[in-house]
């Protein structure tokens, strides 16, 4: 199982400072700092929202200004930033709690001004841009009567939230023409009124959201691709649960698992979840089975790290309590995390933060693809940073590879292409780079080599591609590699390698985020296949290695 290296857990305190719990894997150890004294910020009304990308974190919150506040950290720098959105982007002020997400290339931060407008504040990474737009007036929606709840799926990005009638109001936009639509999920169906703020999740093929009924019943209404239209059914009486008293969250899990959490009347932190292998939702009671403090009141927040399922809410007195489900041991565990870290108490609802988990870009020919191993140097790679406690994943339009490594999920994708060279991965690489790695692995050249195929302009068409992916600007790094011993070709592949290790130094003088993984020294040729081109499982976990190395200091 994964042991992720740090886990987060933010929140308002009685004094509206924006407190931060960690937890560290290398200590063992809650700990607290005061994100708001550190970033020298203003004061919060509301409850934080967060938010992870490559090398940073975010939190976002209302302040008593009724401004869009935002506190980062840059791990690089190990310094905290703060800012205002809303003034950056000359957006209104906010009568509600932010919402926000990650799409590729951007940021997104949602809430609801006055009119019930459902405000927009995009920060553009190429563009390094705040922009504003007005989803409602733009879409012709409803106005809002709650926070919006925003849902990313492939191409789109969906806002849901409570309407003044009760409804459930939905306005999407298509990620690649910028239309705009908007819907009502409840008009026409037979359900009680929105009693709150509604939680969503995306699954395969599927869209849900969950909603207090004023019934106090757990609703859910989903889309499903298959069938082209909108279905709903009550969580609580199909799971035979008791009442909910708060807002729903939810969670999926890999094996496919739906999870709401919910807090009961009597304070109990209340569990439904749709198993997909029975096709039956069940209900337990995780304060009880753990042996928990009850809650006071406000929805918990979840989280899923490294196989474990953990959920925080707000207890008595304004702890911030934990509990944990462990699959390897199949229990249920609970802590007060302010008690461990001697903490300030809570005024609000926490938020949670897992690590970010990289998207790894493997660029190149059939050494990438995994020829003869399947999944090639990508499966010691994932290997090793899951022992590392490092989250990635990797990215492409192919896919190859074991089901798992060590029994956690591998993510098979690459951009391996057997066979090609140079030219063929500059024709593909714009459209590679619309997934929006934060890590190129580039390795290629050694077809331009087997092929004989106009060696001396080898390096000038090296340079032409990764100056492509420079200037992107959608990476935080990008490693290209020296490639490996070719014993039929050594003169050639020495003479290459030479210009691989000058461009790098070349590009990472003039401030590139460049790095030399350098394959060829240390890489015996016993490690070949048959063939003398291929690696055996040996010089594909020698690759992997040496990939680590490269990238290492940021996977933070």
């Amino acid at each position: 199982m994964t042991n992720l290296a740090q886990q987060h857990v933010f929140y308002r305190g009685t004094d509206n400072h924006i407190h931060h719990l960690l937890w560290d894997s290398v200590s063992g150890r809650v700990h607290t700092d005061d994100w708001t004294v550190r970033a020298q910020a203003p004061l919060a009304a509301g409850d934080p929202v967060t938010l992870a990308t490559a090398g940073q974190q975010h939190v976002f919150y209302r302040g008593v200004d009724a401004q869009i506040h935002h506190i980062l950290w840059v791990a690089a720098r190990r310094t905290l930033y703060r800012d205002v959105w809303t003034l950056r982007a000359g957006a209104p002020a906010a009568k509600g709690d932010p919402s926000a997400l990650e799409t590729p290339g951007q940021q997104h931060v949602f809430y609801r001004g006055a009119g019930g407008a459902v405000c927009h504040i995009v920060w553009d990474v190429s563009a390094a841009r705040l922009s504003f737009n007005d989803w409602t007036a733009q879409a012709g929606g409803e106005p809002a009567a709650g926070d919006p709840t925003p849902l990313a799926t492939p191409g789109q990005l969906h806002v849901f939230y409570r309407n003044a009638g009760g409804g459930v109001s939905h306005i999407l936009r298509d990620a690649s023409s910028g239309a705009m639509g908007h819907d009502n999920w409840t008009r026409g169906a037979r359900l009680p009124p929105v009693a709150g703020n509604l939680a969503a999740l995306a699954t395969d093929g599927q869209q849900h959201v969950f909603y207090r009924g004023t019934d106090n019943s757990i609703r859910h209404i989903f889309w499903a691709s298959v069938s082209g239209a909108l279905h709903h059914d009550d969580w609580t009486a199909g799971a035979h649960a008791p009442p909910a008293a708060s807002d729903p969250a939810a969670m999926a899990t890999a094996e496919g698992q739906q999870h709401v959490f919910c807090r009961g009347t009597g304070g109990n932190i209340l569990h439904i979840f749709w198993d997909p292998s029975s096709r039956q939702l069940r209900s337990d009671d995780w304060t009880a089975r753990s042996q928990a403090a009850a809650a006071s009141d406000g929805r918990p927040a979840t989280m899923v790290s490294g196989g474990q399922q953990h959920v925080f809410y707000r207890g008595r007195g304004g702890a911030i309590d934990h509990i944990l489900w462990d699959p390897g041991t199949s229990s249920l565990g609970f802590d007060d995390w302010t008690l461990k870290a001697a903490a300030p108490r809570a005024a609000g609802e926490p938020a949670t933060l897992t690590d970010y988990t990289w998207k790894i870009l493997p660029l190149g020919d059939s050494i990438t693809e995994g020829f003869s191993y399947p999944g090639g140097y990508r499966r010691r790679l994932f290997e090793t940073a899951n022992d590392r406690g490092k989250r990635i994943t990797f990215v492409g339009s192919l896919a190859n590879g074991p089901l798992d490594v060590k029994g956690v999920p591998f993510p098979p994708s690459h951009e391996g292409h057997s066979g090609k060279d140079i030219g063929f991965i500059a024709g593909i690489v714009k459209d590679a780079l619309k997934l929006a790695p934060d890590v190129v692995l580039l390795m290629i050249g050694t077809n331009d080599i087997l092929q004989n195929n106009h060696l001396d302009e080898a390096p000038t068409r090296l340079a032409g591609l990764l100056d492509e992916i420079i200037a992107a600007k959608v990476c935080v790094l990008i490693a290209v590699a020296r490639i490996t011993p070719q014993p039929e070709h050594d003169r050639e592949v020495q003479a290459y390698n030479a210009q691989v290790s000058a461009l790098v130094r070349d590009r990472a003088a003039e401030g590139a985020a460049v790095v030399l993984a350098d394959m060829h020294t240390g890489f015996s040729l016993s490690f070949l296949g048959p063939d003398a081109i291929h690696p055996f499982q040996p010089g594909y976990e020698h690759i992997a290695a040496v990939w680590f190395d490269a990238i290492e200091t940021i996977l933070t």
